[in-house]
């Protein structure tokens, strides 16, 4: 029986770690202090301007989660939930919210000739 070698986490991997336990307090919602929203950041590998634009809040607001000054309530606590549950959401997100519209696609974002009547702008 042959074992492959286990290879050696690198610090960006470890500072992504995040225990089971505590993952499954996030998803539940149970962000105790600045350091749990901090965590989920770092666990998404996000910088705080990218997880601010996904989350559709100001930098200054993600800041003071982070640094304990203001604390995520109601409608924040369920966001950053279903981050900690649904991972790829925020990444599509973050995607969109980059999205540049193509020359097929109207100002608005509907498809050229989606829904519009001749003559419509």
């Amino acid at each position: 029986m042959s074992h492959k070698p286990v290879s050696e986490l690198t610090e960006q991997e470890m500072s992504r770690a995040v225990s089971g336990r505590v993952m499954m307090r996030l998803k539940q919602g149970d962000f105790r202090d600045g350091s749990d929203v901090v965590l989920l950041r770092k666990y998404l590998a996000m910088t705080q301007e990218q997880f601010a634009l996904a989350l559709g809040i100001s930098v200054s607001t993600l800041r003071g989660w982070e640094q304990g000054t203001r604390n995520p309530e109601g409608p924040a606590i369920a966001l950053l939930s279903i981050a900690a549950r649904h991972p790829q959401i925020i990444r599509e997100r973050l995607g969109l919210a980059f999205k540049v519209p193509d020359r097929e696609t109207a100002f608005d974002g509907t498809p050229k000739g989606f829904g519009r009547r001749r003559g419509d702008a």
